[in-house]
């Protein structure tokens, strides 16, 4: 269990610096590292895309941009709550307390995530994206939690 702790422990952190990382990044270079993210999405999704009137591409592409954006705040933020779910997996407390433990971490995490970002060129902190992010922890702490009620209702029809 140690062992299992220690690596989940680790790769909790890891998650973490990465999500730190992207924030630090510049809006240049944010919006480049989504822009190329966008442009295999409308080549794979929206072929007929460029052949649109460029008014009506760049509305199209600035709406799929932005919910890109948002998308990947949710996505990270739900990662990270599954994750700090796993770790208080690994200790001897209560469903309530791990839910309330991981939710709290993860939920002051996006906090300072975002005041993080007013020190990045370009970027601004936003509360629409604390609450993207919060929203993106609780699911993800729900579906671990759900995971685990689902291992635990099958290891008790088995023994």
């Amino acid at each position: 269990m140690k062992r299992r702790r220690t690596a989940l422990i680790l790769a909790t952190l890891i998650w973490m610096g990465l999500i730190f990382y992207m924030s630090a990044q510049n809006a240049d270079t944010s919006e480049e590292t989504s822009g190329r993210v966008v442009c295999v999405i409308e080549h794979v999704f929206f072929s007929g895309w460029d052949e649109l009137p460029a008014e009506e591409y760049e509305a199209r592409h600035q709406s799929l941009t932005y919910l890109v954006r948002k998308m990947a705040h949710f996505t990270e933020y739900l990662i990270l709550g599954v994750f700090l779910s796993m770790v208080l997996a690994t200790y001897q407390i209560s469903w309530k307390l791990r839910v309330l433990a991981a939710a709290g971490t993860g939920v002051l995490y996006a906090v300072t995530d975002e005041l993080h970002q007013i020190f990045s060129e370009g970027r601004a902190m936003s509360v629409f994206d604390m609450l993207i992010d919060s929203s993106g922890v609780i699911l993800g702490v729900l579906a671990a939690l759900g995971i685990a009620a689902m291992k635990l209702m099958e290891k008790n029809d088995k023994g």
